[in-house]
């Protein structure tokens, strides 16, 4: 459990899957950051790049109706994509 606590705490992973929101801070700069992550409907892994997140599902699904992405540089960026990610199924947000 502390090990998966420390995950967390790395990615900045957070989920409601009430409102459907999403929160990443990740704690590292750079061009690409990638995470696994898991949920009560689904988990994968998550890319972020400074102009886009990418949700690979590798089972189950992922509702995300608001996104919260708060970047080690201060950058902050918030959208309400409405989008469900799906096994086999590309979903890419645009960070913008």
């Amino acid at each position: 459990m502390s090990s998966y606590a420390l995950l967390l705490a790395f990615s900045g992973f957070r989920y409601s899957a009430v409102e459907g929101k999403l929160w990443l801070k990740p704690q590292l700069e750079g061009s690409q950051y990638k995470s696994f992550f898991s949920t009560a409907s689904g988990w994968g892994l998550l890319t972020l790049q400074n102009d886009s997140l990418s949700i690979d599902m590798k089972a189950g699904e992922l509702a995300v109706k608001q996104l919260c992405v708060y970047f080690p540089n201060d950058r902050e960026v918030e959208s309400s994509p409405e989008v469900i990610a799906r096994v086999g199924e590309e979903c890419v947000v645009l960070l913008i």
